[in-house]
């Protein structure tokens, strides 16, 4: 990371987004929430990103462009729409349309849904077109909800015109994808990130060197990432990178119970046009030796015990728990397993 470098950490960025608002400010909690969780930014290395040459932005928004660029213009609608979900499910259907080995072939496309009527009581995952950490996203796994699902989905229509349908999927591993997309329009491959999210879809913890994609590997096959990715460099290019994206690109997949109980991947859940938490995670994951296994989150201060023990110490000693950063009311803590 170059010293002279602004950062910036914006992860209520969709919501700017979503209100289309240059002068958009995040409630009291969540202008905390980005004030202390901005001290984790130095873990994630900007050394690619080529957009700027003085500022390293989590997310771009309406609001982002006034404060760099000094542009007062509402974000058009191709552009708001461009990075919202909407892009998940194109990306997801370009994949679609390829040939995929036989565990990643897609069984269950997502629906978009513009009108009430359209609403699908058998998809029992709904979604917003923009969110952040899982927020704009009710799950019914059960499906006892269907009343409260509808209700969900229409007043999402209401209030941005579209809602996004999805089957509920048996998952097995949570991972991501993470890319940088460059100025001349190169996929760059970062690297693959594993995490356990809240019930609710919210972010919950990052996973250190446990790879629990090693027992499906039987299945999956040994070149298994690598047959991923080369997917994804054809379909990131189609998709983003030939409409003029450039940066971050994070993509939330998951292992799930396919239709024949076999380990099926479902490689897009989600495409982030931003920074994740993953890639704050593969920096710190830089700390730790080969062989030990940790995992951290975010939490709030009065709610659990904060750990003395810094991060340099604990990894000293290999045991116990320990503080990688701390701010006025979050921190981020962890644990060795």
């Amino acid at each position: 990371m170059e010293e002279r470098r602004r950062l910036i950490f914006n992860p209520t960025a969709e919501e700017a987004i979503r209100q289309n608002n240059v002068n958009y400010q995040p409630s009291k909690i969540l202008a905390q929430f980005e004030k202390d969780v901005a001290l984790l930014m130095p873990f994630v290395d900007t050394s690619l990103d080529d957009r700027r040459e003085d500022t390293v932005v989590w997310s771009d928004s309406p609001t982002i462009d006034w404060q760099i660029y000094g542009k007062r213009e509402r974000w058009d609608d191709p552009k708001r729409l461009f990075h919202s979900r909407l892009t998940s499910v194109e990306v997801e259907k370009a994949l679609s349309k390829r040939e995929l080995p036989h565990w990643m072939t897609i069984e269950y496309l997502p629906k978009v849904v513009c009108n009430p009527e359209e609403f699908d009581e058998s998809y029992k995952v709904c979604k917003s077109l923009w969110s952040s950490s899982g927020r704009g996203v009710m799950i019914d796994k059960d499906g006892k909800e269907s009343e409260a699902r509808r209700r969900f989905v229409k007043k999402l229509i209401e209030t941005d015109r579209y809602a996004i349908q999805e089957i509920f999927m048996q998952r097995l591993v949570e991972l991501a994808f993470l890319f940088y997309i460059g100025k001349d329009g190169e996929v760059i491959y970062l690297g693959r990130n594993h995490y356990k999210s809240a019930e609710n879809g919210a972010f919950g913890v990052e996973m250190i060197g446990t790879d629990p994609m090693e027992e499906y590997v039987r299945v999956l096959g040994d070149k298994w990432e690598s047959s991923v990715c080369s997917q994804f460099f054809i379909v990131l290019k189609d998709v983003l990178a030939d409409k003029g994206y450039r940066g971050y690109v994070g993509i939330d997949s998951m292992l799930y119970v396919g239709k024949d109980g076999n380990p099926h991947l479902r490689s897009c859940v989600e495409v982030n046009l931003r920074m994740t938490m993953g890639n704050i995670n593969l920096g710190i994951r830089k700390m730790f030796p080969e062989g030990v296994e940790a995992e951290w989150s975010i939490v709030v201060k009065n709610k659990v015990e904060i750990p003395k023990q810094s991060l340099k110490k604990a990894l000293e000693e290999r045991k116990g728990s320990f503080l990688i950063a701390e701010g006025e009311v979050f921190a981020a803590i962890g644990r060795f397993l």
